[in-house]
């Protein structure tokens, strides 16, 4: 059963069956064995309860409004450098930190300074930008970026990760573009953006305007 923001020995001990047929995969090469392994390992949580979960599930899956959106914009920003098998092993070291953060933490879930902490610290060891980050901008300006699917647990205190205060104006300015462009797109292929999308789309906007000066 879990309690709370908590997930107990028994259930994190499941998550951790996920993440070693996910890394199973990777060693094979299989870059689809590791989406469904890391699927489960999010679908799992978000049906007990974990918001953070549902928001990562459609990233890995590549299904919806924001997952379609982080997936381009990581693609925008990353360039010829995400290539099936970076992605895939980007996924998966997220995903290990995911859980490494709950084992080390008595089970609690990850807030959102955790998230935001451990992007930055696996998108540094891909060498991949940090502003290729769909939560980059607002994370930068101490906004949430979960899209209304954080619980105020993993919210927590509000906190944000001092990585993002290094992004340059340029970073901000890129990260708002593909944001932009990515929602586009993804409206024009069939998507509907939510109430809290569209939210986060106006305070994008607003920290590009704050970052450049402009009136």
């Amino acid at each position: 059963m879990t309690t709370g923001n908590q997930f107990n020995s028994s259930q994190l001990s499941t998550l951790q069956l996920f993440i070693n047929a996910a890394n199973t995969a990777l060693s094979e090469g299989d870059y689809q064995g590791v989406t469904d392994a890391l699927a489960q390992y999010y679908s799992y949580q978000a049906d007990l309860g974990r918001g953070y979960a549902s928001l990562a599930l459609q990233v890995v899956t590549d299904t919806g409004f924001d997952g379609y959106v982080a997936n381009s914009v990581l693609e925008q920003l990353g360039g010829s450098a995400i290539t099936p098998e970076v992605q895939a092993s980007l996924m998966l070291s997220l995903a290990n930190s995911d859980i490494q953060v709950m084992q080390n933490n008595g089970g609690f879930w990850p807030t959102m300074e955790n998230i935001e902490d451990y992007h930055a610290d696996d998108y540094q060891v891909a060498s991949i930008p940090l502003d290729a980050w769909g939560g980059a901008d607002l994370a930068a300006a101490g906004d949430n970026w979960g899209a209304g699917y954080l619980t105020p647990a993993e919210i927590g205190d509000g906190a944000h990760s001092a990585a993002y205060s290094t992004l340059s104006l340029n970073d901000i300015l890129a990260n708002g573009e593909a944001l932009g462009t990515a929602a586009l797109s993804a409206v024009a292929n069939g998507y509907t953006p939510s109430f809290n999308d569209i939210q986060e789309g106006f305070d994008v906007l607003g920290e590009v305007v704050l970052a450049t000066g402009a009136d």
